[in-house]
């Protein structure tokens, strides 16, 4: 979630990273291979 609760990110497991609402994009690993599959992505608040 984004801190004014207006958008929110979320990752695949192949690393790409989808934002929605007002969340800004910052880039993805979607093109990049992995070592393992992406299992978590969290945030703090505050954080964008």
């Amino acid at each position: 979630m984004t801190a004014d609760n207006g958008g929110y990110w979320e990752v695949a497991a192949d690393g790409g990273v989808f934002s929605f609402g007002n969340a800004t994009f910052y880039g993805s690993m979607g093109d990049k291979p992995l070592n393992g599959d992406a299992v978590f992505y969290g945030s703090a608040v505050g954080d964008v």
